[in-house]
């Protein structure tokens, strides 16, 4: 596959406006929609998206000074090298944090569910502890990967041997960030079956949890290419555009993984948008009351009906009021 530097561009502006708008979405349905606290879920989201921005610009500015998604037939200059092994460093530090708040702002909007339940707290708290611990222990082995001097990397005149490769440790980071992703998207699974509510809404609500598998998918083509890479790298044939696939993909699961933790708290908002279905109804009944020789029938049916309907309105009050937690 290849990647050229106008769709490197284009993804690493696309992609986090849409999780802007995704993040501008849900605050506006924790404040206006379906009024509530702003909670830690919310917060570390923003937190995630600051270093969403700081992950595009590592891939815009070696694609633009560097020579990501560009081939050179003959030498590269040192100058543009140097700016690609720079901008890779900081990548590989920045997607640490980056991939652990978008994790955790899903556990902690968990929370705002499941709360009650004891033990789902307790295995909400290790799974807290394991991402904190696994983001913090691969960014600083990123950080002292060459003995806490970085510039061995883009500098031609250092020794080449006092830095170890970097993509083996690439490598371990994208097969635990793999695991993680697949310890949070499971998790609330066992506890909805717990819910009282519907088996209907069961599945509506273990729906909207599985978008979260966007980013697990984005994280397996990930985990795909750098393994490429270090095979490559293995039989001494990689070049200079190995790494841009996993960078890319770097960036995607980033995006996608903000976006994916902003969809399930934008349920208020899809439930209160208009409903195709209901506006027909109420526009035919509107029709029958207005037309001579109907209003009397009209009238009356809809007087019968909501003697009828009323039983079953209540209902759906009371489960909207069970469900109110998961906004």
């Amino acid at each position: 596959m290849e990647y050229s530097p106008a769709s490197i561009i284009a993804v690493s502006v696309v992609l986090p406006v849409l999780a802007l708008v995704a993040i501008c979405l849900r605050f506006w349905v924790r404040l206006r929609v379906h009024p509530t606290y702003i909670g830690i879920d919310d917060w570390l989201i923003l937190g995630a998206f600051v270093f969403l921005l700081g992950d595009a610009a590592n891939l815009i500015v070696p694609t633009v000074l560097g020579i990501q998604g560009q081939d050179y037939p003959g030498a590269i200059p040192p100058d543009r090298a140097a700016v690609e092994e720079k901008s890779d460093h900081a990548q590989v530090i920045i997607e640490k944090p980056l991939y652990a708040l978008f994790k955790l702002s899903f556990l902690f909007f968990y929370r705002r569910i499941f709360k009650v339940q004891p033990s789902f707290r307790k295995f909400n708290d290790i799974i807290i502890v394991f991402i904190i611990v696994w983001a913090l222990a691969f960014m600083f082995a990123e950080i002292g990967i060459c003995g806490g001097q970085p510039t061995v990397l883009w500098d031609p005149e250092s020794e080449a041997s006092s830095c170890s490769n970097h993509k083996y440790l690439d490598f371990a980071f994208s097969i635990t960030d793999v695991i993680g992703d697949i310890l949070v998207i499971i998790m609330p699974f066992p506890y909805i079956r717990k819910l009282k509510i519907n088996l209907r809404e069961k599945l509506a609500i273990s729906s909207i949890f599985m978008l979260g598998a966007l980013s697990t998918a984005a994280c397996i083509v990930r985990l795909y290419f750098v393994s490429m890479a270090v095979s490559a790298d293995q039989k001494s044939s990689a070049s200079h555009n190995t790494g841009t696939p996993p960078a890319i993909w770097s960036g995607i699961e980033g995006s996608v993984g903000v976006l994916a933790a902003c969809l399930p708290p934008l349920g208020p908002l899809i439930r209160k948008s208009p409903n195709p279905k209901k506006m027909s109804v109420s526009f035919y009944h509107r029709f029958l009351t207005r037309s001579s020789g109907y209003s009397e029938d009209a009238s009356s049916l809809d007087h019968n009906n909501s003697h009828v309907t009323r039983p079953s309105e209540t209902l759906h009050r009371e489960k909207e009021e069970t469900l109110a937690e998961m906004v």
